[in-house]
């Protein structure tokens, strides 16, 4: 596990304020072909862009007498940390919009990118096919024509400003798709799981379903007591889950709007620890967190919600950290566990593999029948943990000079990149093999089937 920092400035060394990954299906099954990553960044530059990226192997030599003299496995670790570095980066720039773009939220299809800014208007912008194969062919008179232009300029400055900025790669155009704008900024988006739909919260406490293909409004809901800046779809389509600065996380009816539960507090049982008495305790920070969301989170099998910007206030301490709730558990809106940490969280992401249980570990913390790893962030730092275990096996901090605006898991949960006010992004690489076995995802939900079966709000 190692770190790596580009030297580019993403944004013209302006803040990001959001990022996504994407994979081309294309290269994510075959094993002899390195996968080619895609990103997608927003920032205070009032505009979006697509990176293509991937991580070439790079060959290393090593002297015949250090290979007799190192063991198997230490020349095996010595590989895995040097065997990946970024040698290929492309851009693309989706759309640029006369205001200040607040959020932006992207799909694992590939096909969509939906953008909100502060005025309340929410944009899909479509991956135009047609135009890909054309590109493709004129990759070699663009730079031509490019190589031409750079001569005829006179301008130094200007010359180096074009070398930075290549042509587009891909077309990216805005779909036709009418949207009824919020009458406030967009604080939160999220697309429902076959990407049919799109939900959306507002700075007007509201919240709106609108389908992705024509714009037209499934449901709306105002006097949303107080806006919520986190939003998150159930992977089984069925349930919304919202997240406020009130101090509440609400869940909805995906179809429907209606509110099935919400939690904003507990009664903790009398215990040994004398500054915790039994009393009802809120469990969600206040709208003093500076954060510019508050990223809930589902596992992939949706089983488990993870729900950041944990507080409890007990005396004159404050015990922050991340609650996880149990699927089977919600009606009840009572945490299952904390995974606590030094500092507010602000986001979780978890890694979209899940893995058999590590024998080798007797504790198993959240009890489930096979292993989550999901990566909580903080406003400098960042956690990696384990659902076998309540304290963290990774931690990260001082990536960045400025703040951590968001994170995002690569497909085939290699690689984490984070986000920075700064304008730079950092990619944590994990080694795959230390990870653990990974499973498929029809495999867990019939455990869970014949564990737990299914529920209902009543």
């Amino acid at each position: 596990m190692f770190i790596y920092m580009p030297c580019i400035f993403w944004h013209d060394r302006k803040g990001i304020l959001f990022i996504d990954v994407l994979q081309n299906s294309t290269t994510r099954t075959a094993e002899d072909v390195v996968p080619i990553y895609k990103i997608v960044t927003a920032s205070i530059q009032k505009e979006i862009r697509v990176w293509n990226f991937r991580f070439d192997p790079i060959e290393i030599s090593v002297p015949k007498k250090q290979q007799i003299e190192e063991s198997k496995k230490e020349e095996e670790n010595k590989q895995q940390q040097n065997e990946d570095s970024i040698s290929h980066l492309e851009t693309s720039l989706v759309g640029r919009t006369g205001i200040e773009i607040s959020l932006t939220s992207t799909i694992l299809s590939g096909n969509f990118i939906a953008s909100g800014d502060a005025d309340g208007y929410l944009i899909v912008w479509n991956l135009v096919q047609s135009c890909l194969e054309e590109n493709e062919k004129n990759e070699i008179s663009n730079e031509k024509q490019l190589k031409e232009l750079q001569l005829n300029n006179n301008n130094l400055e200007d010359n180096k400003n074009n070398e930075e900025i290549p042509p587009n790669r891909e077309n990216w155009q805005r779909s036709k798709a009418r949207f009824s704008p919020h009458p406030g900024e967009i604080t939160a988006l999220c697309f429902s799981p076959d990407s049919q739909f799109i939900a959306s919260v507002s700075m007007n406490n509201s919240i709106s379903v609108n389908r992705t293909e024509n714009g037209k409004r499934l449901w709306e809901r105002g006097a949303y007591r107080h806006f919520a800046n986190g939003i998150i779809w159930d992977p089984r389509g069925k349930y919304l889950v919202t997240m406020s600065t009130d101090r509440r996380l609400d869940i909805l009816d995906a179809f429907k709007g209606t509110i099935l539960r919400s939690c904003c507090q507990i009664e903790l049982p009398m215990i040994l620890i004398p500054e915790i008495n039994q009393q009802a305790y809120k469990i969600f920070h206040d709208d003093q967190l500076h954060a510019f969301q508050r990223g809930v989170e589902f596992s992939p099998c949706g089983g488990v919600l993870f729900a950041p910007a944990a507080l409890l206030e007990v005396g004159t301490n404050n015990i922050y950290g991340t609650f996880a709730f149990f699927r089977n558990d919600l009606k009840f809106c009572r945490p299952n566990a904390l995974f606590p940490s030094a500092k507010p969280t602000i986001q979780v992401k978890c890694s979209p593999l899940i893995y058999k249980l590590d024998e080798g570990t007797r504790e198993n913390f959240l009890g489930l029948p096979h292993r989550l790893i999901f990566a909580v962030l903080c406003w400098d730092s960042i956690l990696l943990y384990n659902s076998q275990n309540e304290t963290p096996f990774a931690y990260f901090a001082n990536l960045h000079y400025d703040g951590l605006t968001s994170i995002a898991w690569t497909p085939d949960g290699r690689f984490l990149v984070v986000s920075s006010l700064e304008g730079f992004n950092s990619f944590i690489c994990m080694d795959t093999k230390k990870m653990g076995i990974p499973i498929e995802l029809k495999e867990v939900l019939q455990v869970e089937k014949v564990q737990q079966g299914s529920f209902n709000f009543e």
